[in-house]
């Protein structure tokens, strides 16, 4: 099996991102606006479409690292993909939120400039747009690929991979266990300050998720399984079990059996679906736009032609921006950007040669 054609990813990119869009706009947008009216369908699991977020990343980060040359071009490749459309969407959030007055972008002049950084969760700044949060865990990721790659010189073998990622899910699951003794039967959404700041520095709920992709990446690659595949599937579940409960763990671990079929397998065609993957193109761009502009639509729209079309609206509008913020950003920025930062790396490597 090749891991270079995977079609599949940007349907399930797709399927993730409509999951995502879909729950917010009905049942996480009834929590932050309990006034509106109520909306006649809600998906109240679509918060699930990031645990699947994840597993790609690992299995697309790890198949990009495989190729890089140096640890300097997979730094400049993660820099140029994410942060030009990730900067507007910031200013999308901000000013969107302030005249629409959508909840939770109200933020002082410096908490909306660290927003820049993409890592303002790590340094305990809030969010102004709610999805943001996910980028500082994929960042806390890609530095530690960057690490690996940066102390190997770039050789990535399968055996230092396997203990990477050995090492990753015993202090995954330990933190995880640390954290249902310090706060048990509470969901770690609702633990202390310092439980919750263990668990995202050690990422005992999300780094599973990224092994395990990464793991999927190396048996599609190899064309054998994995055995450490095992180990991490019963990481992902021990893990969310402990920190939030097993009916939890129960999603998480139908969206990684699912994950796994469709990369361990040559081709999945409902995944290629010609909408799924052009969905699943834009889904990075519509994932960073559609909170703030999806609320403040839906807020606009729903005493005028009610709940459900109002979110059927800020589903076209927020997807048409998606889209242009994809041919703007993603498709014009982030290469010149690349290229830019790619000449400048080797003209510094010719220098200093």
């Amino acid at each position: 099996m090749s891991s270079t054609r995977f079609r599949e990813l940007d349907g399930l990119r797709g399927l993730a991102a409509a999951a995502v869009v879909v729950g917010h706009f009905t049942t996480t947008f009834s929590v932050h606006y309990p006034t509106a009216a109520a909306s006649s369908f809600e998906l109240h699991h679509g918060q699930f479409g990031v645990q699947l977020f994840f597993l790609i990343s690992g299995f697309v980060i790890l198949m990009t690292a495989d190729r890089a040359k140096r640890a300097s071009d997979f730094a400049i490749s993660r820099f140029a993909r994410l942060y030009p459309a990730y900067w507007i969407a910031v200013v999308i959030s901000v000013v969107v939120g302030a005249l629409a007055n959508v909840p939770g972008t109200q933020l002082t002049p410096l908490q909306t400039l660290l927003n820049f950084t993409m890592i303002q969760r790590l340094l305990l700044v809030p969010d102004v747009n709610g999805a943001f949060w996910t980028l500082a865990v994929e960042m806390q990721f890609y530095i530690i690929v960057f690490l690996v790659l940066l102390l190997s010189k770039c050789r990535l073998t399968d055996v230092l991979l396997r203990w990477l990622v050995a090492a990753w899910l015993v202090i995954a699951v330990g933190s995880a266990v640390v954290a249902a003794v310090l706060a048990p039967g509470i969901d770690i959404t609702a633990a202390p300050v310092l439980v919750r700041a263990m668990v995202n520095v050690t990422l005992a709920e999300y780094g599973p998720l990224f092994c395990l992709g990464m793991l999927l990446f190396m048996a599609r690659r190899n064309q054998r399984f994995e055995w450490l595949t095992i180990p991490a599937f019963l990481a992902v579940v021990v893990s969310a079990s402990l920190l939030h409960s097993p009916s939890y763990a129960a999603i998480v671990a139908g969206i990684s059996v699912f994950f796994a079929f469709v990369a361990l397998r040559t081709s999945t065609p409902p995944l290629r679906l010609s909408p799924l993957l052009w969905l699943g193109k834009i889904s990075y761009s519509l994932y960073i736009v559609h909170v703030v502009v999806g609320y403040a639509t839906i807020d606009l729209l729903w005493p005028l032609i009610g709940r459900d079309l109002a979110v059927l609206v800020a589903m076209l509008v927020v997807t048409v921006l998606a889209w242009g913020l994809y041919s703007l950003a993603e498709t014009r920025i982030t290469p010149a950007l690349r290229r830019s930062l790619l000449r400048r790396a080797d003209g510094r490597g010719r220098t200093a040669t």
